[in-house]
């Protein structure tokens, strides 16, 4: 299906703008706990992107792992809450019943819906969404992703491996509630995390050589190092500009600013000797898959 094909009769606002289902031009697959937030919050303010209602619209990992009755309730708060808002702006009338069919139960997760959401995207705006999870999304699942949108493009920011699994584990640990003076409840929550392959989102050897086959790096896959969102935020927006065929925006004042601050807990030592046992095959295949210079650069 090409880009922007729909998949039902186009709608019209009160503005004379048409509300036509459409499929990314971009995605942000990753990593997690890699400034993902950051990038997204820095290009909601370029006047030549129109983003959806929420960061993470999880439609091809809830597919994969079957976890849909997990995220839709959390899309739905995120869309009532976006519905008040266009309300008190003044949105259109076919833009609030536009979004309240993005809230329906039986829809949400659907092709349709995920279609659907990139609507509401004026025809020279572009639009994409950023969810960490599709970097490990397996090849059939992308082979899916290539035939709704065959010209999107990537972004995969790489973190350090063993960094960036030991943030996820602080940060789940936080969502959690675990105390982290608990060292019973902190052993037994690291099992599970383990267990739950809470580690997974660092496999890069596994998980980059199935994009480099369907990707074409600089054309249609744009890999960043960590490290430079925090000595070059600027420069990092404007290659990421540049990689989406966007003129420069304007300054940018939230570049240096850091979202989804991780705080610093403490880790149980045995966990923090397996991840970096776990991790040296993943930050070897970095160092072979991409120049020193990169690597050098991903924490």
């Amino acid at each position: 299906m090409p880009m922007g094909t729909p998949t039902q009769r186009p709608a019209t606002g009160s503005g004379g703008n048409a509300i036509t289902p459409r499929a990314p031009d971009f995605l942000c697959i990753g990593a997690q706990k890699a400034a993902t937030a950051w990038l997204r919050s820095n290009l909601s303010a370029h006047p030549g992107i129109k983003l959806p209602f929420a960061k993470e619209l999880h439609y091809f990992d809830s597919r994969t792992h079957g976890d849909r009755n997990f995220f839709l309730p959390l899309l739905q708060k995120r869309l009532a809450k976006k519905i008040e808002q266009a309300r008190a702006r003044g949105a259109p009338e076919a833009h609030l019943a536009h979004m309240r069919r993005l809230g329906d139960p039986d829809r949400i997760l659907t092709l349709d819906w995920y279609l659907d959401a990139f609507a509401l995207v004026p025809p020279r705006k572009i639009t994409g969404e950023f969810t960490p999870r599709y970097a490990a999304m397996p090849e059939d699942m992308m082979d899916e992703l290539f035939a709704l949108a065959p010209r999107v493009k990537l972004i995969y920011i790489i973190r350090d491996p063993f960094d960036r699994a030991l943030s996820s584990f602080r940060m789940e640990v936080a969502r959690q509630a675990i105390d982290p003076e608990n060292r019973t409840a902190m052993d037994d929550f690291a099992a599970y995390w383990l267990r739950r392959s809470g580690k997974q989102q660092s496999n890069y050897a596994c998980f980059i050589p199935r994009w480099d086959a369907r990707t074409v790096e600089g054309e249609t896959m744009l890999y960043l190092p960590f490290g430079d969102v925090k000595t070059d935020p600027d420069a990092v927006l404007r290659r990421v500009e540049a990689f989406l065929g966007l003129t420069e925006g304007p300054a940018q004042s939230r570049a240096r600013n850091k979202f989804n601050r991780t705080a610093p807990i403490a880790v149980p030592n045995w966990l923090v000797e397996q991840l970096r046992e776990d991790m040296a095959p993943h930050l070897k295949f970095l160092q072979d898959r991409f120049s020193r210079d990169f690597v050098d650069r991903i924490r």
